[in-house]
C-alpha cells in the first residue's frame, strides 16, 4: 500500500476489501491501526481511523489480524467456543458462560491448548447495536506463562530441513512444534512425531535383582549387567 504522513487514506494496489473489514485492526509499517468504520472502503483506496504517523512511503506491506465470524451478543458458551476454536492460532478453548453484569453476560475463556505467546484479543462492536454498542470489555484473569526452558529459534533458508538443537538437559522430555512464516502471517503449528523426545536418555530400571544365602556371614545378591 502508499501511505503519507499525516494523511488518513492509504492507496492499495490490490483491492484488500474481501480480507479487512470496517474496524479492523491492521499493522502497518510496525504501527497499529483501525480501519475507520464510516471513512472511504474500496478497492483501491481504505482509510485509517487515526492519520498515519510513520514515514510516507510507496510500497508498504499491511497486515491484517486474524479474527472470527461475527458472534452474536447473546452467544452461548458452545457459540463462542465454536467461533474462537475456528480461528487457526486459538485452538482448544473452554468457555463459560454466567450472569454478573448489569443487561449483560460474562464469559469466561479457558485457553486448553499451548499455542505460544499470542497478541492480546481485540473485539470489534461495529455491528454491535443497541444503547452501549461499545459495552463490551475484556479482563484477563490468569497470564499466561511460557514453558519451562521454552525457546524459538527462525531458520531463514528454506532449504534447510534440520536444526539441532544443543544445551539441553539428560533425560528430560523436550517438546518441539514448527510453523511456516511469510509476510501474510505465521502458519497453524505443526507437532513432531513423536511428540517429545530426551536426549541422552536415563535407563529404565534393571529387573529386580536376587538375593540369597551364601554362607553363615554373608548373602548373594545377583543381577542383570543391562537395563531397558
Amino acid at each position: 500500500v502508499k501511505a503519507v504522513t499525516g494523511e488518513r487514506e492509504i492507496a492499495t494496489e490490490l483491492d484488500l476489501t474481501p480480507f479487512v473489514g470496517r474496524g479492523d485492526q491492521v499493522l502497518l509499517n510496525g504501527d497499529e491501526y483501525n480501519i475507520d468504520s464510516e471513512g472511504i472502503f474500496s478497492s483501491t483506496s481504505l482509510q485509517l481511523s487515526s492519520n498515519y504517523i510513520g514515514r510516507s512511503k510507496e510500497s508498504l506491506s499491511l497486515f491484517t489480524r486474524r479474527k472470527s465470524a461475527q458472534i452474536p451478543y447473546d452467544a452461548t458458551a458452545s457459540e463462542l467456543r465454536s467461533a474462537l476454536e475456528n480461528m487457526i492460532t486459538t485452538g482448544r478453548v473452554e468457555v463459560r458462560r454466567e450472569l454478573g453484569v448489569p443487561d449483560g453476560w460474562k464469559w469466561v475463556i479457558t485457553f486448553l491448548t499451548n499455542m505460544g505467546p499470542q497478541p492480546t484479543f481485540s473485539i470489534d462492536t461495529t455491528f454491535l447495536l443497541g444503547t452501549n454498542p461499545s459495552g463490551m470489555t475484556q479482563t484477563r484473569l490468569v497470564v499466561g506463562e511460557l514453558p519451562d526452558n521454552y525457546v524459538s529459534a527462525v531458520v531463514p533458508d528454506p532449504s534447510i530441513t534440520s536444526l539441532n538443537l544443543t544445551a539441553l538437559s539428560t533425560g528430560i522430555d523436550y517438546y518441539v512444534r514448527i510453523s511456516a512464516i511469510s509476510n501474510r502471517g505465521v502458519s497453524m503449528p505443526a507437532l513432531t512425531q513423536p511428540e517429545s523426545a530426551a536426549p541422552g536418555q536415563v535407563p529404565g530400571p534393571p529387573s529386580p535383582p536376587l538375593a540369597r544365602p551364601l554362607n553363615a556371614s554373608s548373602i548373594l545378591v545377583t543381577f542383570e549387567e543391562t537395563a531397558p
